[in-house]
């Protein structure tokens, strides 16, 4: 019983040495950062679809225009995908354009043929990667060339408004949000800000614990310690 105090109260003064806890923090900081690159993100799923809150905004076709705003939350981004719906009929002609811009310009732009759109679709527009895309609003306008009223294009979404995205149709504000999702030329990586906010925690307690073993000497008293030769 003796020996396993004394065994017990040898581990806790050798865990809490200053070198060991360096050697705990980069050993926790590299797992964290395995884990990150195992298991990256490779898009983002801003609103998912509820089958029971859900609906279709007004068909789109020639003369009509679709816009979504939203704040792009990392760099690279290089498509934005919405959920399209047909009512089961079959696009045979023209095609869907679209436009990405932000507040004062336009960034990319392309076009998709409509016979490959398929009813309740996840449809990507895909565009080369916008390399300084975070934290920036970003508008996605969609238009169509040769499909008629009759084409029956529309798209699906929530009926509730989000503060993450506005929708607007021919400039006329939707209290919807749209079934959306972002892709990104990297991966993203979900765990760098805990990796961060670890290493300073541990940095921090450390410092708490052993400020005379981490910071360096300053030739002044300890605290509450004065000059008793005076």
């Amino acid at each position: 019983m003796l020996k396993r105090k004394i065994h017990s109260i040898h581990f806790k003064r050798l865990m809490f040495q200053p070198h060991i806890c360096l050697v705990v923090i980069m050993v926790l900081c590299a797992l964290a950062a395995v884990i990150s690159l195992i298991f990256p993100k490779s898009g983002h799923v801003l609103v998912v679809l509820n089958s029971d809150k859900t609906l279709v905004i007004p068909d789109l076709f020639d003369g009509h225009e679709l816009s979504v705003s939203f704040l792009c939350e990392h760099d690279q981004i290089n498509s934005v995908s919405l959920q399209a719906a047909t009512y089961t009929h079959a696009l045979t002609q023209g095609e869907v354009q679209f436009i990405l811009g932000d507040e004062t310009r336009d960034l990319r732009n392309g076009a998709i043929q409509a016979s490959s759109i398929a009813d309740n679709q996840l449809l990507m527009f895909h565009f080369e990667p916008i390399d300084l895309s975070r934290n920036t609003k970003l508008t996605l306008t969609i238009t169509t060339s040769g499909i008629p009223e009759a084409g029956r294009l529309t798209f699906w979404a929530n009926d509730h408004q989000t503060d993450l995205l506005t929708t607007a149709y021919d400039n006329q504000d939707l209290d919807i949000a749209l079934i959306m999702q972002y892709g990104y030329a990297k991966d993203i990586y979900p765990y760098s800000f805990d990796l961060i906010l670890l290493c300073v925690i541990f940095a921090l307690l450390l410092v708490v614990a052993y400020p005379s073993s981490v910071l360096p000497a300053t030739g002044l008293p300890e605290m509450g310690k004065g000059n008793k030769d005076v």
